[in-house]
């Protein structure tokens, strides 16, 4: 049916479908990556629950599958909730000869996870909206893609009060790593391996007793495990004994007054009165500290 036209008052009809969908504040729009490998072929990672799911429409592919809990409404919209998919893959399947798709997520209070993110429009500060996030991996799997250039500082970290895991392996982002500070104590990973830019002391993240991933390799911070252990301690966490996988090497950061080497995966454990490190083979070094 025509409508009136807001200016002339007279009735028209729109019919193009290059026209974008209106954005509102609440929305939030992003470009996001068409995996290849994480199990399923042109998987876009992006999920809620299946009682209150994510609510999101593609504006540049066409969905062709969605996982067991969630609803297709048509060939571009979805409701997507949380049941993995095979291969352990939660989100939804476009076709598309893209790498990326733009998607505009219309109730971003809602997702709970999201693996990989190109760009978001009106800036990185817009994920801020993603107010239930839990998950959030910028980029940890290599799919050709690049993730955005960012500051830690550019991100109100406190809007993330249930967040428990933060992974970016691929370099973009800069800042000190006490901007982090701000996310729930409750952390159990934070891996920012591979981005150099990143800055700061170690000590910093003392405050995150629930860690059991710790990924620092290739970043520029600095400081000692002692200071890093102490300030757990400092917060509750007196001994550690299931400990923190600590990847290869924490890059700058020195441990019994050297640099750790790199080479095979090392585990962060301690007592009251130690603290260890150990690759359970050629490295296995304990300091009373």
């Amino acid at each position: 049916m025509a409508k009136n036209c807001l200016l002339t008052k007279l009735k028209a009809t729109v019919n193009d479908d290059s026209l974008d969908i209106l954005i509102t504040d609440d929305y939030l729009r992003m470009e996001l990556p068409v995996a290849t490998s994480v199990g399923v072929d042109n998987a876009v990672v992006i999920y809620g629950t299946n009682e209150d799911p994510v609510d999101i429409e593609v504006l540049d592919g066409t969905i062709t599958r969605v996982p067991d809990g969630s609803t297709l409404i048509d060939s571009t919209h979805a409701l997507i909730g949380s049941t993995y998919m095979d291969n352990s893959t939660q989100g939804f399947v476009v076709s598309s000869t893209n790498s990326t798709v733009h998607v505009i997520v219309k109730n971003p209070d809602k997702v709970k996870g999201i693996s990989g993110i190109v760009s978001v429009t009106g800036g990185i500060s817009q994920i801020e909206k993603m107010t239930g996030l839990e998950v959030f991996y910028i980029n940890t799997n290599n799919r050709g893609y690049s993730s955005p250039a960012f500051s830690l500082s550019d991100i109100g970290w406190g809007s993330f009060t249930s967040l428990i895991r933060l992974a970016d392996l691929y370099g973009n982002i800069t800042g000190d790593i006490s901007s982090l500070s701000a996310l729930p104590a409750t952390m159990t990973q934070i891996s920012l391996n591979n981005n150099s830019e990143i800055t700061g002391n170690i000590n910093s993240l003392g405050k995150f007793t629930n860690l059991t991933i710790l990924g620092l390799n290739g970043t520029g911070i600095t400081g000692t495990v002692e200071s890093f252990v102490q300030a757990m301690r400092a917060n509750g966490k007196t001994t550690n004994s299931e400990g923190i996988n600590i990847g290869n090497t924490l890059s700058n950061a020195t441990f019994n007054g050297a640099t750790i080497p790199s080479g095979t995966a090392k585990t962060l454990t301690w007592t009251a009165s130690t603290i260890t490190i150990t690759d359970g083979s050629s490295y296995n070094v304990t300091v009373n500290a």
